[in-house]
Protein backbone atom coordinates (compact mmCIF):
# COMPACT_ATOMS: atom_id res chain seq x y z
CA UNK A 1 0.00 0.00 0.00
CA UNK A 2 3.25 2.45 0.98
CA UNK A 3 4.37 1.89 -2.54
CA UNK A 4 1.53 2.30 -4.73
CA UNK A 5 0.80 5.90 -3.33
CA UNK A 6 -1.96 7.54 -4.55
CA UNK A 7 -2.03 5.93 -7.80
CA UNK A 8 -5.02 3.42 -6.95
CA UNK A 9 -7.25 6.95 -6.76
CA UNK A 10 -6.13 7.76 -9.85
CA UNK A 11 -9.14 7.89 -13.08
CA UNK A 12 -11.84 8.14 -10.12
CA UNK A 13 -14.33 10.47 -10.36
CA UNK A 14 -14.32 12.97 -7.22
CA UNK A 15 -17.60 11.45 -5.88
CA UNK A 16 -16.06 8.17 -5.96
CA UNK A 17 -12.80 9.06 -4.44
CA UNK A 18 -14.26 10.70 -1.77
CA UNK A 19 -16.33 8.02 -0.67
CA UNK A 20 -13.12 6.48 0.22
CA UNK A 21 -11.78 9.33 2.64
CA UNK A 22 -12.45 9.14 5.96
CA UNK A 23 -12.10 12.47 7.61
CA UNK A 24 -11.94 13.42 11.53
CA UNK A 25 -11.53 16.72 13.20
CA UNK A 26 -11.14 18.46 9.70
CA UNK A 27 -14.04 20.76 10.55
CA UNK A 28 -11.74 23.44 12.84
CA UNK A 29 -9.17 23.46 9.38
CA UNK A 30 -11.80 24.80 6.89
CA UNK A 31 -13.26 26.89 9.87
CA UNK A 32 -9.95 28.56 10.08
CA UNK A 33 -9.51 29.02 6.13
CA UNK A 34 -13.33 30.19 6.28
CA UNK A 35 -12.40 33.10 8.38
CA UNK A 36 -9.19 33.96 6.60
CA UNK A 37 -6.97 33.07 9.41
CA UNK A 38 -5.19 30.46 7.54
CA UNK A 39 -4.01 27.24 9.24
CA UNK A 40 -0.63 25.40 9.02
CA UNK A 41 -0.91 21.57 8.63
CA UNK A 42 1.77 19.57 10.09
CA UNK A 43 2.32 15.85 8.27
CA UNK A 44 4.84 13.19 8.79
CA UNK A 45 5.87 10.63 6.31
CA UNK A 46 3.49 7.83 8.24
CA UNK A 47 0.79 5.82 6.51
CA UNK A 48 -1.00 7.17 3.82
CA UNK A 49 0.38 10.76 3.24
CA UNK A 50 0.48 10.94 -0.48
CA UNK A 51 -3.17 9.84 -0.59
CA UNK A 52 -3.97 13.26 1.52
CA UNK A 53 -2.18 15.42 -0.45
CA UNK A 54 -4.50 13.79 -2.99
CA UNK A 55 -7.61 14.25 -0.69
CA UNK A 56 -6.74 17.86 0.06
CA UNK A 57 -6.89 18.99 -3.79
CA UNK A 58 -10.65 16.53 -4.13
CA UNK A 59 -12.08 18.21 -1.22
CA UNK A 60 -11.26 21.43 -2.90
CA UNK A 61 -8.90 22.91 0.21
CA UNK A 62 -6.97 26.25 -0.72
CA UNK A 63 -3.70 24.41 -0.04
CA UNK A 64 -0.25 25.14 -0.68
CA UNK A 65 2.63 22.37 -0.27
CA UNK A 66 5.61 23.51 1.42
CA UNK A 67 7.55 19.78 0.71
CA UNK A 68 10.25 18.28 -2.05
CA UNK A 69 7.80 17.58 -4.82
CA UNK A 70 6.97 13.49 -4.20
CA UNK A 71 7.36 11.29 -7.27
CA UNK A 72 6.08 8.10 -8.31
CA UNK A 73 2.53 9.85 -7.93
CA UNK A 74 -0.90 9.54 -9.71
CA UNK A 75 -1.44 11.97 -12.92
CA UNK A 76 -4.23 13.68 -11.04
CA UNK A 77 -1.70 14.75 -8.14
CA UNK A 78 1.06 15.85 -10.90
CA UNK A 79 -1.64 17.91 -12.68
CA UNK A 80 -2.76 19.67 -9.68
CA UNK A 81 1.02 20.86 -9.26
CA UNK A 82 1.18 22.14 -12.43
CA UNK A 83 -1.87 24.26 -12.11
CA UNK A 84 -0.76 27.82 -13.47
CA UNK A 85 -2.91 29.63 -10.21
CA UNK A 86 -1.46 32.85 -9.62
CA UNK A 87 0.12 31.43 -6.65
CA UNK A 88 1.45 28.28 -8.23
CA UNK A 89 2.15 25.44 -6.40
CA UNK A 90 5.61 24.90 -8.12
CA UNK A 91 7.03 27.81 -6.28
CA UNK A 92 6.39 25.96 -2.82
CA UNK A 93 8.08 23.02 -3.64
CA UNK A 94 11.90 23.25 -1.49
CA UNK A 95 14.80 21.01 -1.99
CA UNK A 96 17.57 20.22 0.15
CA UNK A 97 21.03 22.90 -0.80
CA UNK A 98 18.37 26.01 -1.32
CA UNK A 99 20.34 29.18 -1.47
CA UNK A 100 19.71 31.97 1.42
CA UNK A 101 17.74 33.59 -1.36
CA UNK A 102 15.30 30.65 -2.35
CA UNK A 103 14.99 29.59 1.04
CA UNK A 104 13.63 33.44 1.85
CA UNK A 105 11.88 33.51 -0.88
CA UNK A 106 9.88 29.79 0.06
CA UNK A 107 8.97 31.37 3.31
CA UNK A 108 7.89 34.95 2.13
CA UNK A 109 5.45 32.97 -0.21
CA UNK A 110 4.39 30.78 2.57
CA UNK A 111 3.57 33.71 5.01
CA UNK A 112 2.11 35.51 1.99
CA UNK A 113 -0.57 32.23 1.23
CA UNK A 114 -1.40 32.35 5.15
CA UNK A 115 -2.12 35.80 5.41
CA UNK A 116 -4.44 35.17 2.42
CA UNK A 117 -6.54 32.62 4.60
CA UNK A 118 -4.78 29.79 2.42
CA UNK A 119 -3.55 26.40 4.09
CA UNK A 120 0.29 25.66 4.11
CA UNK A 121 1.31 21.67 4.61
CA UNK A 122 4.88 21.12 5.84
CA UNK A 123 6.27 17.64 6.97
CA UNK A 124 7.57 17.75 10.30
CA UNK A 125 9.64 14.79 10.29
CA UNK A 126 12.61 16.18 7.75
CA UNK A 127 15.68 15.58 9.20
CA UNK A 128 17.78 19.01 8.10
CA UNK A 129 20.31 21.52 8.99
CA UNK A 130 21.08 24.94 9.04
CA UNK A 131 18.51 27.48 9.85
CA UNK A 132 14.32 27.01 11.14
CA UNK A 133 15.43 23.65 12.70
CA UNK A 134 15.28 22.47 16.31
CA UNK A 135 16.89 19.13 18.34
CA UNK A 136 14.70 16.77 19.68
CA UNK A 137 14.42 13.31 20.62
CA UNK A 138 13.04 10.85 17.96
CA UNK A 139 13.40 6.71 17.89
CA UNK A 140 16.05 7.18 20.81
CA UNK A 141 18.08 9.56 19.54
CA UNK A 142 18.57 13.15 19.41
CA UNK A 143 18.24 14.90 16.13
CA UNK A 144 17.44 17.98 14.11
CA UNK A 145 14.80 18.70 12.29
CA UNK A 146 13.02 21.24 9.80
CA UNK A 147 10.66 22.87 12.48
CA UNK A 148 9.57 26.08 10.09
CA UNK A 149 6.00 25.29 10.84
CA UNK A 150 6.33 26.29 14.71
CA UNK A 151 8.02 29.68 13.19
CA UNK A 152 5.10 30.62 10.80
CA UNK A 153 2.54 29.90 13.24
CA UNK A 154 4.39 32.55 15.78
CA UNK A 155 5.14 34.96 12.90
CA UNK A 156 1.65 34.96 11.18
CA UNK A 157 -0.58 33.49 13.77
CA UNK A 158 -2.19 31.10 11.69
CA UNK A 159 -2.60 27.76 13.97
CA UNK A 160 -0.72 24.80 13.13
CA UNK A 161 -2.55 21.47 12.92
CA UNK A 162 -0.88 17.98 13.07
CA UNK A 163 -2.57 15.28 10.43
CA UNK A 164 -1.79 11.57 10.75
CA UNK A 165 -2.90 10.06 7.36
CA UNK A 166 -3.66 6.35 7.85
CA UNK A 167 -4.58 3.05 5.85
CA UNK A 168 -8.02 1.14 6.24
CA UNK A 169 -9.20 -1.78 4.85
CA UNK A 170 -11.08 -1.80 1.28
CA UNK A 171 -8.98 0.68 -0.39
CA UNK A 172 -9.45 3.13 2.16
CA UNK A 173 -7.77 6.23 3.79
CA UNK A 174 -8.29 8.20 7.23
CA UNK A 175 -7.42 11.10 7.74
CA UNK A 176 -7.20 12.30 11.50
CA UNK A 177 -6.64 15.96 12.58
CA UNK A 178 -5.70 17.29 16.04
CA UNK A 179 -7.45 20.51 17.60
CA UNK A 180 -5.64 23.64 16.33
CA UNK A 181 -2.63 24.82 18.17
CA UNK A 182 -1.84 28.42 18.74
CA UNK A 183 2.04 28.41 19.05
CA UNK A 184 3.20 31.49 21.02
CA UNK A 185 6.96 33.11 21.08
CA UNK A 186 8.59 31.36 23.29
CA UNK A 187 6.51 27.76 23.11
CA UNK A 188 8.36 26.79 19.31
CA UNK A 189 10.36 23.95 21.21
CA UNK A 190 7.74 22.33 23.18
CA UNK A 191 4.91 21.94 20.09
CA UNK A 192 8.13 20.67 18.00
CA UNK A 193 8.35 18.09 20.77
CA UNK A 194 4.90 17.70 21.06
CA UNK A 195 4.98 16.92 17.64
CA UNK A 196 7.88 13.87 17.25
CA UNK A 197 5.94 12.33 20.12
CA UNK A 198 2.79 12.22 18.19
CA UNK A 199 4.67 10.58 15.25
CA UNK A 200 6.40 7.97 17.97
CA UNK A 201 2.36 7.15 18.68
CA UNK A 202 1.64 6.41 15.90
CA UNK A 203 4.60 4.25 15.21
CA UNK A 204 3.79 2.26 17.94
CA UNK A 205 0.33 1.78 17.14
CA UNK A 206 0.57 1.00 13.65
CA UNK A 207 4.38 0.17 12.74
CA UNK A 208 3.53 -1.31 9.46
CA UNK A 209 2.94 2.32 8.53
CA UNK A 210 5.80 3.09 9.09
CA UNK A 211 8.25 2.04 6.32
CA UNK A 212 10.51 5.44 6.38
CA UNK A 213 11.14 5.48 9.90
CA UNK A 214 11.94 1.40 10.06
CA UNK A 215 13.98 1.24 6.35
CA UNK A 216 15.13 4.56 5.23
CA UNK A 217 19.20 4.95 6.55
CA UNK A 218 18.81 8.09 7.79
CA UNK A 219 16.60 6.85 10.51
CA UNK A 220 18.32 3.52 11.30
CA UNK A 221 22.19 4.54 10.94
Amino acid sequence: RYAARDCLLDGLSDEAAAARFEWSGREAVDESIASGRGVILVGSHFGAHVPLLHALYRVGMPIRFLVQRPSHTSAYLQECFDRDDPRPQTRFFVRRGLGTGEAAEKILLARGALRDGQAIYINGDILWTGANTRVGRFLGRRRRFLALWADLSVLTGAPAVFVRASFRPGGRYAFEFDPPLHVQAGEEQSAFESQLERIERAIASDPGSAVPYLTWPAFVD
